[in-house]
């Protein structure tokens, strides 16, 4: 195995994107042993782009290319300080980065990944974070083969969790520091809230990256189930499983479309009904992503 590892973020700044707002990017990053070694980021709306090696930073535009640098900042009181968004700190850190915040001389709210390339090319002199991570959500797509036919593991959010209660999802979620790539994220959660030991999934492949209206990005891995296993479900995170023939899905008639009004907005909506399961939103898209790709 290589000691070099490449990080791609298509879509770094998912809300931005959605509201289109050209302050996303395509984020690329190549890792020797865990130090970084090239880090780039291409705003294709713009037509900008920044990257740099071990030793330069460089910026180009309209084909003029320019080296830069950070610039020098005596003091807090002269500093100019910007963040994606104060809601990101809990908590202690939330106390602290407000006390940060009004010791500076200017905060911008906003920016995702654009921050950090204007802190490079010596505009701004700050930006703070919390918990950042190569991606945001990586669920597995179980695929188990029945006789004849393959069917989809998919799984009933429980009633009493935050976000997205008593929906139909995928397992997984986001990634920890221990994880060493995406697809390790998705075996680890799915192990975790359905009991399928990463042993007993052989992952063939890899949807291409979803931006939800929620504002993450989610990045599918594919893989095959071992069909003897048994599950055991996470019941703080997981109020049921069940599988849906993969045939049905394949099936656009099965498919229901429809639009909703989202934050003033009409937006497409893909719904499946299952037996009693209403699968619809990402889960849905993903879905319809599977197909596609499955009859290219």
């Amino acid at each position: 195995t290589s000691d070099f590892s490449w990080i791609i973020d298509p879509i770094d700044g998912t809300r931005a994107f959605i509201m289109g707002q050209p302050l996303w990017g395509t984020l690329i990053g190549l890792t020797s042993g865990g130090a970084p070694l090239l880090g780039l980021m291409d705003q294709p709306f713009t037509g900008e782009r920044f990257w740099s090696g071990e030793d330069e930073a460089f910026y180009r535009r309209d084909g003029e290319t320019t080296a830069i640098r950070v610039r020098p900042c005596a003091s807090l009181g002269e500093a100019i300080l910007t963040s994606t968004t104060p809601d990101m700190f809990e908590d202690a850190d939330s106390e602290t980065f407000d006390r940060l915040s009004r010791a500076v001389r200017l905060r911008r709210f906003g920016g995702d990944c654009y921050n950090y390339c204007l802190l490079a090319l010596g505009q701004i002199d700050l930006v703070v974070e919390a918990d950042l991570k190569p991606f945001d959500i990586l669920p597995l797509i179980p695929i188990i083969e029945r006789g004849a036919s393959l069917s989809v593991l998919l799984t009933e959010r429980s009633a009493d969790l935050k976000h997205h209660a008593g929906q139909v999802s995928f397992p997984g979620g986001r990634m920890e520091t221990a994880d060493t790539d995406i697809r390790a994220t998705a075996l680890r959660e799915t192990h975790e809230e359905v009991g399928i030991h990463p042993d007993d999934i052989e992952v063939c492949g890899y949807l291409e990256p979803t931006a939800t209206g929620t504002g993450y990005a989610v990045t599918p891995v594919i893989g095959f189930v071992n069909p003897a296993v048994e599950l055991v479900l996470d019941v703080m995170e997981v109020q049921s499983a069940f599988e849906v023939p993969l045939d049905f899905l394949m099936d656009e008639s099965n498919q229901e479309n429809s639009q909703r009004i989202w934050k003033g907005v009409n937006v497409p909506v893909i719904t499946f009904h299952h037996s009693s399961y209403k699968i619809w939103g990402a889960t849905a898209g993903m879905l319809v992503a599977l197909r596609q790709l499955l009859s290219e």
